[in-house]
């Protein structure tokens, strides 16, 4: 693990029409996130912030950035255990 690259994930959210979600943001968290991973920018065994963590950080409630580690870890790309956070 790269405890430095926990810290300092580079996401920036960008706003969407209310009414007309066109990229959602568990959506782009999402995106933002898998690029990190397939660029290498975050390896096998890298821990994520936690949900609360990130929200704050993005100013975001913390069920968007749940939504957006559900859909990792259905894409294969993460898994959390309770108790010690989600991995790449």
């Amino acid at each position: 693990m790269r405890p430095d690259l926990v810290a300092d994930i580079p996401l920036h959210l960008t706003a969407g029409t209310p009414g007309n979600p066109q990229n959602p943001l568990p959506t782009q968290i999402t995106t933002q996130i898998r690029t990190l991973i397939h660029t290498g920018v975050l390896a096998a065994g890298d821990h994520l912030p936690s949900t609360r963590m990130l929200a704050r950080q993005l100013g975001v409630a913390r069920g968007t950035v749940v939504a957006a580690y559900e859909l990792l870890a259905a894409e294969g790309l993460t898994v959390s255990a309770h108790g010690s956070g989600t991995r790449v």
